[in-house]
């Protein structure tokens, strides 16, 4: 037999549903807003992805231009980082050679620089000897004149040296 509840049992009864209610709106709305939190990290890693797809592709193709033209596939950029050198610049004496002659003798405080300005003269090697500014002169004078590169007027003719052999005389002797 059904007993019909007191009004305050069924006020208990119906602020409990109440409140189960509201606990189970608030775990959906949660549910809700962490799935979206989540939705949102997983379409920006998919864009990352995606991206790195794009570059993977952009490689590929060429990769494929460069076996086609030298049948080799480029470095990658690491690869070309873990090669590099440091870059200095230096003052030096340098030497320009061809066929096994050394041509001419020049000076810089820029040799790399100075070496790749000598589009008038014709050779295949150089070499550098690095020095301080204040000697360079000297240095490039005493090779000229052991050398005679034909470049700098080792033909027979006037060497063309910054010093002259009795300067380089004088000043070796100065410092004595």
């Amino acid at each position: 037999m059904y007993v019909k509840p007191t009004p305050e049992e069924q006020a208990k009864r119906t602020a409990k549903s109440v409140a189960t209610r509201q606990a189970n709106i608030a775990i959906r709305n949660a549910q809700y807003e962490d799935a979206y939190a989540r939705r949102h990290l997983l379409k920006g890693e998919i864009e990352v992805l995606e991206s790195k797809l794009q570059k993977l592709k952009h490689i590929d193709t060429l990769n494929e231009l460069s076996n086609k033209v030298s049948s080799k596939t480029l470095l990658q950029e690491k690869d070309l980082v873990s090669a590099a050198k440091p870059w200095q610049s230096f003052a030096g004496v340098y030497f320009l050679v061809h066929k096994d002659r050394v041509i001419y003798v020049g000076q810089s405080v820029n040799v790399y620089a100075r070496i790749s300005s000598h589009t008038d003269k014709v050779f295949d090697r150089f070499t550098v000897l690095p020095c301080t500014k204040s000697n360079l002169n000297l240095v490039e004078s005493l090779y000229i004149h052991m050398l005679q590169p034909p470049l700098n007027g080792g033909d027979g003719k006037a060497t063309l040296a910054p010093l002259n052999l009795e300067k380089i005389m004088a000043l070796v002797n100065n410092s004595n």
